[in-house]
């Protein structure tokens, strides 16, 4: 079942900017020599101090540098089990004693006798305790999964070939999750129209018909419902089966 989408910089060395001291040697008389040699002393003695009183301060912003890039540059990105544990779903309070979704049908009461509970049907494959073994099974699965929203199962089961797929499965949940889950629909019912073909000997590939219905209101508060007929291609894996792609057909009743 197919998804719905630098300031320049000057420098200066120690916070001066340099000048070219040139020295011009001239005669002075004896008696001014001691007096030149203080003034001397006194004027490189001036800068070494200043320079002395600012490396603590330069170890400091050492230690704060660091710092920063620990919690900012340095923090790991969220991985995909973090980003889609904030997602809303729509999985019942007491989800695995309800009627599971992909055997329920809302629109004729009759037809939900004795229906299996959903902890017995699909939430083992949607916990990872099961691995779909059969092109219905996973289509029944993935069916519930985007009835209750569970935008994981939906990336887990779907083949590297089909068009929606992408290597990026955070961005590709993120995309699901923003118009791809039909949100603005209630799940009517799943209706699996004939048996399954296979396409090989092997049994690697097959395809399955099925219709799944679905309700929507209108502003105006008129209910429409919204048919969709699809023949979709499964491939199967060494973890189970795969949805690849589907033909889809629509009609509005």
């Amino acid at each position: 079942m197919k998804s719905i989408q630098e300031l320049e910089k000057t420098r200066t060395k120690n916070g001066y900017d340099y000048v070219q001291i040139q020295y011009r040697t001239r005669n002075f008389a004896s008696t001014k020599l001691p007096i030149i040699l203080l003034l001397s002393i006194l004027f490189l003695i001036e800068p070494v101090q200043a320079f002395a009183a600012k490396k603590p301060s330069r170890k400091k912003n050492a230690a704060t540098t660091a710092s920063t890039t620990t919690r900012g540059f340095g923090a790991k990105p969220l991985t995909f089990a973090q980003v889609v544990q904030d997602f809303e779903t729509r999985l019942p309070s007491e989800a695995k004693y309800v009627p599971c979704p992909c055997c329920l049908d809302i629109g004729n009461v009759e037809r939900n006798d004795n229906l299996p509970a959903y902890q017995d049907c699909c939430a083992p494959y949607h916990s990872g305790d099961k691995q779909p073994q059969s092109p219905e099974r996973v289509l029944r699965s993935r069916y519930s999964a985007f009835c209750w929203r569970l935008i994981p199962y939906v990336i887990q089961t779907t083949h590297e070939d089909a068009s929606e797929y992408s290597t990026n499965r955070i961005q590709w949940a993120k995309e699901l999750n923003k118009r791809g889950m039909f949100d603005d629909y209630t799940f009517v019912n799943l209706e699996i129209m004939g048996d399954t073909l296979f396409e090989n000997d092997e049994e690697t590939e097959a395809t399955l018909e099925f219709q799944v219905r679905l309700r929507s209101t209108t502003g105006s508060g008129q209910v429409e419902e919204t048919l969709i007929r699809e023949n979709s291609i499964f491939r199967k894996s060494n973890d189970g089966w795969l949805y690849v792609d589907g033909k889809v057909n629509e009609q509005t009743e």
